[in-house]
């Protein structure tokens, strides 16, 4: 790259396109940006880029500049489809790792659970975690250094632009593999076929059982298959029934993170780390932000007067855990009823508000529905991916949950869900809609945000519409 001029296409919101352009720059290259949106809503990260002299264009494809620069940094997140017929020669955020990195790794992919799972293995290994959700994968290369044991989680954008470098890895996981970003892929078959091409650059794998099945069209005849560790009667055993760990040693709610904890034990065993360990290490794992987590939570002794808890006060650290533990305490009973006080003392109503803002696709707002006990109401929709909801609105109705319906994929979900005999309208705002799944308890339960849809037809990013509903969980009054 030296004395190369080199365009950052795509600046990005958590840090990939200043973590790309500063890799660049550290090896020569003269840096431009361009981008959809101009420099002052990027924040600290388009100051940090400013201040160094990096010009900053607002534009698409058809701006000028590709024609005057040696090399492009895309985004991973513009399709194939955008680029200029006479775009010059690129690079991907993750292709530069990949050729700098030398140290052991593994990969972890999948429709969801790819960063809950990587968490996990991350704990399990003491390895630092990188990539998608994570830190960006060049960060954590400037930071750590080429030799630095890595976790890498890469979504299925990531691993496309790598379908030429096929970079090596110890060991790959895929926690699920449904159909998801049908805007950036051609086909269902397109998108399977680049999440998969990975196992085919790795050594092992160990995958969810519906991927298992789909190995067969991958051509990697060394690769070896792990065999999971299942979580049955309250152990994680494995596949000879040897157990190294409870249930309870894992503090997120759901039995698809069970799986996914089975999945990485099986990776960390198969990496050398001692059954013994494995137990201690669990438990450090906690709930990552807006993947089923509590964020407030109400106790009242009528329906009308209600007293904050202590959870309005707790830290924020507190806050992201996972609804787990208290699942596990005996709380989902006071999600359904009233539960009763002292002698003398009226009975208590419970409300709890847990952000699973990440769910993104119908099959992970189901893995949600299956993961909270006691009365529920439901708040789903947001920006088209092309996704279909029949299965979803099955599944709302075997568990008895009330929808509450907002964004662009509203209409197309009240479709399906009256397909199964529910009947709900939309709502025009996040704010009311946790004010109408409120109205939908009167004798308390769990007001679930797990959308099932992207969100950018009404917020910048998953975050902030997690972010977005637990301000309004404090500020709804029933």
């Amino acid at each position: 790259m030296n004395g190369k001029r080199v365009l950052i296409w795509g600046f990005g919101r958590h840090g990939g396109g200043l973590a790309a352009g500063l890799h660049a720059e550290s090896r020569g290259a003269v840096v431009e940006i361009l981008d959809s949106r101009p420099a002052k809503e990027f924040g600290a990260d388009a100051d940090t880029a400013r201040a160094r002299g990096w010009r900053w264009h607002v534009g698409d494809a058809s701006h000028p500049v590709f024609r005057r620069v040696d090399a492009i940094i895309p985004s991973p997140a513009i399709p194939p489809r955008a680029w200029p017929i006479d775009a010059p020669p690129a690079w991907s955020p993750e292709w530069l790792f990949f050729a700098a990195h030398r140290g052991p790794r593994v990969a972890v992919t999948g429709t969801k659970g790819k960063s809950t799972t990587s968490t996990i293995l991350g704990r399990l290994l003491g390895w630092p975690v990188a990539g998608n959700s994570h830190e960006p994968l060049l960060s954590a290369l400037g930071r750590l250094g080429s030799d630095t044991p890595m976790v890498c989680e890469l979504s299925s954008f990531q691993l496309w632009y790598l379908r030429q470098l096929r970079p090596t890895f110890a060991a790959a996981v895929v926690p699920s593999l449904a159909v998801d970003h049908l805007d950036w892929h051609p086909s269902v078959e397109h998108y399977h076929a680049t999440k998969l091409a990975l196992l085919g650059w790795c050594q092992a794998c160990a995958v969810a059982d519906e991927v298992a099945p789909m190995l067969t069209a991958i051509p990697a005849p060394g690769i070896r298959l792990l065999p999971r560790f299942t979580c049955d009667a309250g152990w994680f055993c494995d596949s000879q029934g040897v157990a190294v760990a409870e249930r309870t040693d894992l503090d997120l709610l759901g039995d698809h993170n069970a799986r996914n904890a089975g999945l990485a034990l099986a990776v960390a065993r198969h990496l050398g780390v001692e059954d013994d360990d494995l137990a201690p290490r669990l438990r450090l794992v906690t709930a990552l932000p807006h993947r089923l987590q509590l964020v407030h939570e109400v106790v009242s002794t009528t329906a009308t007067d209600r007293r904050a808890t202590d959870a309005d006060r707790r830290s924020t650290a507190t806050d992201r855990r996972s609804t787990a533990g208290a699942d596990r305490r005996g709380t989902s009973g006071a999600d359904r009823r009233a539960t009763g006080g002292a002698e003398g003392q009226a009975p208590a109503f419970r409300w709890r508000f847990v952000n699973d803002s990440i769910a993104t696709t119908p099959e992970s707002a189901m893995a949600a529905l299956s993961s909270i006990q006691g009365a529920l109401a439901v708040i789903l929709g947001g920006s088209d991916k092309g996704a279909q909801f029949a299965g979803l609105a099955r599944a709302v109705a075997a568990r008895g949950a009330h929808p509450v319906l907002i964004g662009q994929t509203g209409p197309a979900l009240a479709a399906a869900l009256a397909e199964a005999g529910i009947a709900t309208g939309v709502m025009p705002s996040l704010e009311l809609a946790v004010a109408r799944a409120v109205e939908l308890l009167p004798g308390g339960g769990t007001v679930l945000l797990s959308p099932a849809c992207a969100s950018l037809d009404q917020f910048r990013s998953f975050e902030d519409r997690g972010n977005r509903f637990a301000a309004a969980a404090r500020r709804v009054v029933v």
